[in-house]
């Protein structure tokens, strides 16, 4: 790169300090053998490492070494992430940093292949015709996609997995560094390889940081190092291990001492030469760079052609050879016509003998060509001085040398110009506009014909009259030198027929290549036509706005229609399979797929919802309408219910493209519904318990009364007193039965409709319970009756004797139906709560009748008089408490009561 040297020696804005808090930061690749690579220990280890610690060493710098893949190191040197790393001095690494001077060594070419197979890679040019494998940010990579030979390159992150690879295989072949394809041919004993080299450019390694100062001190000490032979031995280490060092004869001392003596004047000599050479080499440098900047500044490249060997030679700002191609290679950047001149003048030069004078002839080309080695790609214009460079003692050149310099800016600065002129005369000459042009005095010298035509002018005649430019436009307040842009719109009364002309005048000054004014150009559009189509399209435009708000007037009302009535347009398209709901007439407010539509419909609508879009994306050619229940709950408690109407949509062949319609929100009608169906339900079912309730009762009265009336009968006609004494029993018992049955249903009415009062107070339920479940309760000497009474003393605050008459009622209820065994009644206090059980061993209540008993207000199962259980749950739910119970047929049944409420007083019996 030309530029190097300079950026080298350009002056930071911003040094940066290196401290043990923040140390420098090292980047390196990890398998760039033996440069730099990951160590068995997984340690940073190579040359580059070495080189790096005794170099940093030198400079006292505080480091930290990173290995990473080579794209991340590359991007961590660009984004500041790190500060110095090592690479290819090469136009494509141009964008990560800047490179030093001095480079570390050169990176060669050879390639890998299996022994046995024959070697058809010598030089660059065979890449062109053979596959082989590359690393893929190699420089070989690069070179193959410049040449277009892309297809024969097969790139791999991993090149020790592909030497692995060709080594088992037997087959296949690698392009890649020298050393590195070595170093691990031998590092892992791959004895069926062997590595040849590759004519072919060679890439210059490189410290490359982005921090200048660090660069020029790298240079300053690397060339101390280098040239005091301390890195021989490094090198040695990574690059010719097999080297040994001769030791020294020791079977002799005088022969040491003359060695000694020898090696000390030899020591003395070369510090003296190599104190010269470093001045010499200073000052080469020092001219390389005055070189170096003359080239950049002038866009000069330089190379050579060796006539005998027919190869072209690229030198670098140093003047050392960079590339070297062969007439093949090196054409490729030319045109053809253009290289064969090129060619044609290399022969002429090499056919024409040296002059008496010592003078050689010097031939200049203009050609188009590819500066590649600039890093530019792009096709520019250069010229080629090429002359005689060096001729053997026959006197035949040997030696071609083309100087070539980029004329690209020159020559586009003098194709704008012709361009510039021409377009001058053609503007002037345009049948568009009127154009006259003034002198720099102000006075007219040119009008172009459409000018003449618009104001009806002689063009002669008017030329004659000399007019100045005050004159001309009646710009009385307008100087000729500020003129320049300046823009007016006038009227203009034209010809006998005083034809009315608006135009639109512009001013502009035109100048020569050094900006000296050279006159003033005024064009003259006519506008007349555009400003009575301006007054039209007003006048339209205000037609317009006015039909635009009666328009949005119009949709406003829709919208608003839309919105009260809880609709949305909606449309489906059968080609994007899409559902598109609009919030007004154009606004969408949803976009939903298939997918997206069936995840939000309801299972139970799932199949519908498919059979439906399948319709549509079959194009059926009829209305569709249908109403679909969604997952979706914007209440919280009903579902989103939509109702869609849908009319196919056809184009001018009458064919369905999409179909459109109205999306209703009828969920309220839904739920509605949905209400009365519950509502009736609820209705269906009071009903059904009131017929249930009344017939029930029709058939407990009509038992005792038919009793009555039939023993009444038999009184009547029976003479005999012991069985007139048994009828006059069975008229008492039943009338007895009766009356309770009459008093159960007026006291059931009485609580129903809240006639009843509740009278909570403090009440000891020990007392209570003993008072209700006393020894009397004993009534079939058959079924044991047994109490369990925790307490010594609990008050509750409760109404003492409806609880009473409750638990009198469950247990009277067990007594019914209980003909052997035990009724235990048992209560306790547990987290403010009573708890009351009455189990019996009776004989249970049927499944169905469970059910019906626990959750309807009838009892024909267990109650002679049917209203025993329902009056107990209805007492309990106005006092706060509930009445549940648990049977199984055959085994027995459990009452349990419970009320929560408040304890004033809570003290247990003594366990005896």
């Amino acid at each position: 790169m030309v530029c190097a040297p300079l950026l080298v020696n350009a002056q930071p804005t911003n040094i940066r300090t290196y401290t043990q808090e923040a140390p420098l930061v090292y980047e390196d690749v990890w398998d760039l053998w033996p440069y730099s690579f990951l160590n068995e220990n997984g340690e940073p280890d190579g040359f580059n490492i070495d080189l790096i610690r005794m170099v940093l060493g030198e400079l006292k710098i505080p480091y930290v070494i990173k290995m990473k893949p080579s794209q991340e190191a590359f991007n961590d040197l660009r984004d500041g992430k790190s500060d110095l790393m090592m690479g290819l001095a090469v136009g494509f690494h141009d964008e990560y940093g800047h490179y030093s001077q001095n480079a570390v060594t050169l990176f060669t070419q050879s390639v890998a292949s299996p022994k046995n197979d024959p070697v058809t890679i010598h030089s660059f040019k065979d890449l062109s015709n053979h596959r082989v494998i590359v690393n893929d940010s190699s420089l070989c990579h690069h070179l193959m996609l410049d040449y277009g030979w892309g297809e024969n390159a097969i790139p791999y992150s991993d090149i020790k997995e592909a030497i692995f690879h060709i080594n088992e295989q037997d087959e296949g072949q690698i392009v890649w560094n020298d050393l590195s394809l070595k170093w691990l041919i031998k590092q892992y004993h791959l004895d069926k390889l062997e590595v040849n080299p590759v004519n072919m450019p060679h890439g210059e390694y490189k410290f490359m940081s982005n921090d200048l100062q660090l660069l020029a001190r790298l240079d300053s000490v690397y060339s101390v190092l280098d040239s005091t032979d301390k890195l021989t031995s490094l090198r040695t280490k990574w690059f010719y291990p097999d080297r040994h060092e001769t030791g020294i004869p020791s079977w002799t001392w005088y022969i040491v001492g003359a060695i000694v003596l020898l090696a000390l004047i030899m020591a003395i000599n070369t510090a003296i030469y190599r104190m010269q050479a470093n001045r010499i080499t200073i000052r080469n440098e020092q001219k390389n760079k005055r070189i170096a900047q003359i080239m950049a500044t002038s866009h000069v490249r330089i190379w050579t052609y060796d006539v005998e060997q027919k190869q072209f030679t690229w030198r670098g700002e140093n003047g050392l050879a960079a590339y070297t191609y062969t007439v093949e290679e090196f054409s490729q950047r030319y045109r053809p016509a253009d290289f064969e001149r090129l060619t044609d003048v290399l022969r002429q030069l090499a056919d024409t003998p040296q002059s008496p004078d010592g003078k050689e002839e010097e031939v200049r080309l203009n050609i188009k060509a590819r500066d590649t080695e600039g890093g530019d790609t792009e096709e520019k214009d250069f010229t080629i001085v090429l002359s005689v460079l060096h001729r053997d003692k026959k006197g035949r050149t040997t030696v071609i040398l083309g100087i070539k310099q980029d004329v690209t800016e020159q020559t586009q600065r003098a194709r704008k110009a012709d361009e510039s002129i021409q377009r001058y005369w053609s503007i002037f000459n345009m049948p568009m506009l009127g154009i006259v042009r003034f002198n720099p005095e102000g006075i007219l010298v040119n009008a172009n014909e459409k000018f003449c035509r618009m104001f009806d002018f002689d063009r002669e005649a008017l030329l004659a009259q000399h007019i100045s430019f005050k004159d001309f436009l009646g710009a009385k307040k307008v100087k000729f030198e500020e003129a320049d842009g300046f823009s007016s719109t006038k009227t203009y009364h034209v010809g006998e027929g005083d034809r009315e002309l608006n135009v639109e005048i512009y001013c502009m000054t035109f100048t020569d290549d050094h900006g000296k004014p050279e006159g003033l150009l005024v064009t003259f559009h006519d506008i007349t036509t555009r400003t009575r189509k301006q007054e039209e399209k007003a006048q339209l435009a205000t037609q317009i706005d006015t039909a635009k708000e009666e328009l949005a007037q119009y949709f406003s009302k829709i919208d608003a229609l839309l919105r009260d009535g809880r609709i949305r347009m909606a449309s489906y398209s059968p080609t994007s399979h899409t559902l598109t709901i609009f919030s007004g007439t154009n606004q969408v407010q949803h976009a939903l797929t298939q997918t997206r539509c069936m995840t939000l419909v309801d299972d139970s609508m799932q199949k519908k919802a498919m059979h439906i879009i399948n319709d549509m994306d079959s194009l059926s050619d009829k209305e569709i309408r249908f109403d679909i229940c969604t997952n979706i709950r914007p209440s919280g408690i009903y579902p989103l219910h939509l109702l869609f109407s849908f009319i196919p949509v056809r184009d001018k062949n009458q064919q369905v493209t999409e179909y459109f319609g109205l999306c209703q929100d009828i969920t309220r009608q839904k739920s509605i519904e949905h209400q009365l169906k519950q509502e009736a339900k609820k209705v269906q079912e009071v009903e059904n318990t009131k017929t249930s309730f009344v017939n029930n009762m029709v058939e407990e009265i009509r038992t005792p009364m038919s009793t009555i009336v039939t023993s009444s009968k038999d009184l009547h006609e029976q003479q005999d007193p012991q069985s007139n004494e048994t009828l006059c029993q069975d008229i008492l018992d039943n009338s007895k039965h009766l009356l309770h049955l009459i008093d159960n249903i007026l006291y059931l009415s009485r609580l129903e409709a809240h006639m009843i009062e509740l009278e909570q107070k403090p009440t000891n339920f020990a007392d209570t319970f003993d008072t209700y479940c006393g020894a009397d309760k004993q009534v079939n000497p058959k079924v044991r009756f047994i109490t369990e009474n925790p307490y010594e003393q609990l008050v509750l605050n409760i109404d003492g004797p409806k609880l009473g008459n409750v638990m009198e009622r469950v247990i009277e209820n067990a007594h019914q139906h209980t003909q052997e065994g035990f009724i235990r009644v048992r209560y306790d206090y547990i987290g403010r709560r009573l708890m009351i059980s009455v189990e019996d061993t009776g004989e249970g209540i049927a499944p169905k009748a469970l059910e019906h008993l626990n959750g309807q207000t009838s009892d024909t199962a267990r109650s002679s008089s049917g209203l025993g259980i329902p009056i107990c749950k209805e007492l309990l739910a106005q006092m706060g408490g509930t009445l549940e119970i648990n049977s199984e047929q055959g085994l027995g049944t459990t009452a349990w009561i419970t009320l929560p409420c408040h304890a004033s007083t809570v003290k247990r019996k003594k366990l005896v």
